[in-house]
């Protein structure tokens, strides 16, 4: 389980018993970029009613949940669904030790709007920075899932099949952790006038319906905006540099 904007460090460590681990690290961005290292493979998944983004991952072991995530999703009945579970705590591929909350049997429904499955959530605590929905290789398992990469040879993209109860396609979002947390917008003025806008999330984005979304900019500074034809130029400074007609397209 990864930072958002780091390669995932389970497809890179080894641990062999008590022995030292052996770990290898990208130090240019640019490597991650080019081959899409960073990018993760994501589903939406119905549960209680609710459209809930999961982060499949067929290396883990379990389907796991953080507890906030599924406190929200069924409100009013978490603590009464949720069962004590065999196993107190659970390890990372970095040996780290997550606390378990206990376990539950939980429905969910992909595409088709009339076929469900029944999949085991083990609830952990809450950690920053890492998916709050991990789609683990026991679910895989009992919805008969199909993972694959298909399409352009040099480009391909994930592809999913669930064949239990019945045979569908997944919609699948392959995306990069960093860009999950970044919306945007697009709007046109004209001099003085004023608009309310719309923000798109990223489609991957892991947010409830009920949630609020708190929008802010990246960096704060100051906007300029400029007639399509004006007789002054400025410098990248916004400094006064030539007066004389110009176009700009």
């Amino acid at each position: 389980m990864a930072a958002y904007a780091d390669i995932s460090a389970t497809s890179y460590m080894v641990s062999v018993g008590n022995q030292s681990k052996i770990a290898c690290y990208f130090t240019e961005d640019k490597v991650s970029e080019s081959y899409n290292l960073e990018k993760k493979i994501y589903c939406p998944i119905i549960i209680n009613n609710y459209h809930v983004i999961a982060c499949i991952d067929n290396g883990s072991d379990l389907t796991v949940m953080q507890y906030n995530l599924f406190r929200d999703i069924f409100a009013n009945l978490h603590r009464r669904l949720l069962k004590p579970s065999n196993l107190k705590t659970i390890k990372s591929f970095s040996d780290d030790s997550i606390h378990v909350h206990g376990q539950v049997n939980c429905i969910i429904r992909f595409t088709a709007p009339d076929s469900h499955s029944q999949i085991t959530l083990t609830v952990i605590d809450d950690i920053p920075g890492v998916p709050l929905f991990l789609f683990g290789n026991d679910s895989l398992r009992k919805c008969c899932a199909v993972l694959a990469f298909a399409g352009d040879i040099s480009n391909p993209t994930p592809e999913m099949i669930v064949r239990n109860p019945i045979e569908q396609p997944v919609k699948i979002f392959y995306e990069a952790p960093r860009d999950l947390f970044t919306c945007s917008t697009s709007v046109y003025l004209k001099p003085f006038e004023t608009k309310s806008v719309t923000f798109v999330l990223n489609q991957a984005t892991p947010v409830l319906r009920k949630y609020e979304v708190i929008i802010s900019s990246r960096s704060w500074g100051n906007t300029y905006v400029l007639p399509s034809k004006s007789d002054l130029e400025f410098d990248y400074k916004m400094r006064l540099i030539r007066l004389q007609p110009k176009w700009q397209i």
